[in-house]
């Protein structure tokens, strides 16, 4: 048996192999480029329906995130920040990622 490959945690010991034309091997090489993914993770995506985000959209989300911390960190160090201002903006960035996730889905 060939080796092993681990990937966040899950062994992946089985390999798969298809034939295509080149046309498509390049159509799909260009989906992995905009995706900013691996051709086998782009295809492992199509194979179970899962929906990849575009690199703009996990930059995004990525940015997001970090400021949803850097509130939080403002939260726990100062006294002088408004609760509600505080709420309003968290609600408004886990909406905000929640928008484009929807959205990849829908592609």
């Amino acid at each position: 048996m060939g080796k092993k490959m681990s990937y966040r945690g899950v062994n992946r010991d089985a390999r798969v192999a298809c034939r295509l034309p080149l046309e498509e091997k390049e159509r799909l090489q260009a989906e992995c480029e905009a995706h900013g993914v691996s051709l086998s993770e782009l295809l492992r995506a199509r194979a179970i329906g899962t929906k990849l985000l575009s690199q703009i959209e996990a930059q995004a989300i990525a940015e997001l995130r970090r400021q949803g911390g850097l509130l939080k960190h403002l939260v726990t160090q100062s006294d002088a920040v408004d609760p509600k201002q505080v709420r309003d903006a968290l609600a408004t960035i886990v909406a905000t990622v929640k928008r484009i996730g929807d959205q990849a889905a829908a592609r």
